[in-house]
């Protein structure tokens, strides 16, 4: 093969050369990213079932999703230390079993306690999972090519959320919640052991490895005393003893996590990076953009199903809108911020997209027609393509090869930050906006639609303020960390 790019580790020998092991890697780690995506989508449109099969309020049945996001942002930076220094694709194929045997797990569950305690499982596979799929990619490709990768990988992204709707529509009404776990189990097989097979071994890093576990510790501790605040607030009052106090712990453990990766020996934040500000505003963009993702995620399926009596499959169908056309748009938005290198222009203007939707789901009442949903979520949609792939290679060309675990690690917590957050901040409003709106005699489906519009819009303001730190970025050169 021609234009073959150096090797700096051992290839197998079926694809001695670079040129093919790029897209071999990209696909077996596409795969990782399709079977946890799916996740979100499937799980979902059954979280009305959910609420109603365990007979308790949106709220709580909320936590079937933070639980599977709070231990997996939790260990993601400490996984990404673990996959630089024992090897990234080790911990990938790890990961790839965790993921599928909790996935049976999951599926036997008997009440909602032990789901979301599995599910809290599931999520330290994908904890494995996503930094070391990401780095993987990036290092299989040279810098130019990255925006281009990352652009077919949120292809599949957007395949895997757009299909999860659908596949969990036609599984509930054909079977039940039980089936949209074990179903993926094949395809965790699957990517195992293709991924055995494919993918090279990586040189770990020198010297002997030290998690920092009380840096994770911390961590896990702030963002569920956070997370259990906002979640809450809605549903007891912002007076509640159970909010004031996770609340107030959730604002001291933040220095106390600083100051412990100041000490650490091996912090799972190298506060130093933040220096860059490519790197810092692109990951202060995410929080922003995926908290707005999973708020139109977790809300519609109550809306569409609740509010206005749709049923799973259909609601699924139209939901699948809102990834599909991330799927096509995401390798032409990668390539042209490649070709053009105007990667912050595409950002804002992806955040402007997905904040404009949210503010036009808002404003759709009992009357929405299927063409209003499907228009706005494909305009959504659109905005998530422009935004993801141009900010996903800045930040990976911000670090020096050795860190790409680390950084890998870095976008995918802030991702699962984001999307945890925006369950846990829409399911407060909802559920306390309903209530009042039930208060002043509104009809119980009007009550549900109008308590999601005014979570829509909070998260439409978010959206918003998140393209700050990409308008004031001082420098967005590229430049490796020394």
């Amino acid at each position: 093969m021609t234009n073959c790019p150096d090797s700096q580790d051992p290839l197998p020998p079926r694809l001695a050369c670079p040129w093919a092991y790029k897209w071999s890697a990209l696909a077996i780690a596409s795969l990782g990213n399709l079977i946890t995506t799916l996740d979100g989508g499937t799980v979902s449109i059954a979280l009305p079932s959910l609420a109603d099969t365990f007979q308790v309020d949106p709220a709580i049945v909320g936590w079937v999703g933070i639980a599977y996001f709070l231990t997996s942002t939790s260990l993601l930076l400490a996984m990404g230390w673990v996959g630089d220094f024992l090897g990234r694709e080790r911990l990938y194929l790890i990961g790839i079993i965790v993921f599928t045997l909790s996935l049976g797990l999951t599926s036997v569950t008997q009440n909602i306690g032990q789901l979301i305690a599995m599910r809290a499982v599931q999520g330290i596979g994908s904890a494995m999972i996503l930094p070391t799929s990401a780095a993987i990619i990036a290092d299989a490709f040279p810098d130019r090519e990255r925006g281009l990768a990352f652009g077919l990988t949120g292809a599949v992204v957007g395949l895997g959320l757009g299909a999860g709707p659908p596949l969990g529509g036609v599984l509930l009404d054909l079977m039940d919640w039980r089936a949209l776990f074990y179903i993926r189990i094949p395809l965790g097989l699957l990517t195992l052991v293709l991924g055995w097979l494919v993918l090279r071994r990586v040189r770990p890093l020198p010297g002997p490895l030290h998690v920092d576990l009380q840096g994770t510790l911390l961590l896990l501790a702030l963002l569920g005393s956070f997370l259990l605040a906002v979640n809450q607030a809605g549903r007891l009052g912002i007076t509640s003893t159970l909010v004031l106090v996770s609340g107030t712990a959730s604002l001291v453990l933040v220095p106390v996590f600083v100051f412990s990766q100041l000490r650490a020996r091996r912090p799972i934040v190298e506060l130093r990076l933040l220096r860059k500000p490519a790197f810092a505003s692109g990951l202060a963009a995410i929080l922003a953009h995926f908290q707005a993702w999973n708020t139109v995620g977790f809300l519609m399926p109550f809306v569409m199903i609740r509010g206005l009596g749709y049923s799973a499959l259909k609601a699924g169908v139209i939901l699948s809108v809102f990834s599909l056309v991330r799927t096509f748009a995401s390798p032409v938005s990668g390539w042209l911020s490649d070709r053009t290198g105007q990667n912050r222009l595409f950002m804002v203007l992806g955040m402007i997209g997905m904040a404009g939707a949210l503010v036009l789901l808002s404003g759709l009442g009992a009357s929405a027609t299927t063409a209003q949903f499907v228009g706005i979520l494909a305009i959504a949609s659109l905005g998530s393509a422009l935004f993801d792939p141009p900010n996903a290679s800045t930040i990976m060309s911000a670090v020096p090869r050795e860190r790409l675990g680390m950084a890998g690690a870095a976008i995918a917590t802030s991702r699962q930050i984001g999307l945890s957050s925006g369950i846990a901040l829409s399911g407060a409003i909802l559920t306390a906006r309903e209530a009042r709106y039930l208060t002043l005699g509104y009809a119980a489906s009007d009550a549900l639609i109008s308590g999601g519009s005014d979570a829509l819009v909070v998260s439409a303001v978010i959206c918003v303020l998140g393209t700050l730190p990409l308008l004031l970025g001082s420098r967005w050169k590229q430049v490796a960390v020394d």
